[in-house]
């Protein structure tokens, strides 16, 4: 037995054949073409899924456009460039390895072939299977960037590392500050491997203090 009540589909699965099924899932259809006809709130509702779908393929192309898919590691439009970088440890030695929760800095050195605005330099670690573990960026212009100046150094300190153990890769990218274009894009210039420095566990270091909670005494 099938019926209709307010919309929904009541049945006994003992009555049904196999037209039962088909019939079924044809009323199923039905009812859900008139109630998005008929309902503002369903036709919303399949507005925003559509929506959600397609700016979920937009963002996968922008943080995977065309040029990584085709294997490249380096692309942009060569306004201004990613000269150098570098990984310092805390006595400004060039590191590859580090131990968990020490002072690290990174270098980076950005040239202009002309007059360009301030960029912006982006900056993303990822671990070995690709995963984002941490993200940054920085306006160029309050570093010193002008337009006479050929080359604009840019420093990040991290007094700990935060990260507990595994091997670490970095992307670093420049965007123009008006319309986000890529100006250079710079996939994996450094990699860098980072120890425990005890029996911490799991890929970040989880800091904190632990204290005593409100305790009641037993009446």
């Amino acid at each position: 037995m099938i019926a209709n009540f307010k919309g929904t589909l009541l049945f006994s699965e003992s009555d049904l054949d196999t037209w039962g099924w088909i019939y079924l899932i044809v009323g199923a259809v039905v009812l859900v073409a008139v109630s998005l006809v008929t309902q503002p709130k369903a036709r919303e509702s399949l507005r925003g899924l559509v929506w959600g779908l397609t700016r979920k393929e937009e963002d996968a192309e922008e943080h995977d456009p065309a040029e990584r898919g085709a294997g490249l590691r380096e692309w942009g439009t060569g306004e201004a460039t990613i000269a150098a970088a570098r990984l310092l440890g805390s006595e400004g030695e060039e590191r590859q390895q580090f131990l968990a929760g020490e002072p690290l800095a990174l270098e980076v050195d950005v040239e202009a072939s002309g007059d360009v605005a301030p960029p912006r330099l982006q900056l993303e670690v990822r671990d070995e299977t690709g995963l984002l573990v941490a993200a940054d960026e920085v306006d160029m212009g309050p570093l010193g960037w002008n337009g006479g100046r050929r080359s604009v150094g840019a420093r990040l300190d991290v007094p700990a590392l935060p990260l507990s153990f595994g091997r670490f890769h970095l992307r670093l990218g420049l965007s123009a500050a008006d319309d986000g274009r890529v100006l250079h894009q710079l996939d994996d210039p450094i990699s860098f491997v980072v120890y425990p420095d005890d029996e911490q566990r799991g890929l970040v270091r989880l800091e904190g203090t632990w204290s005593g909670g409100a305790n009641e005494e037993p009446r």
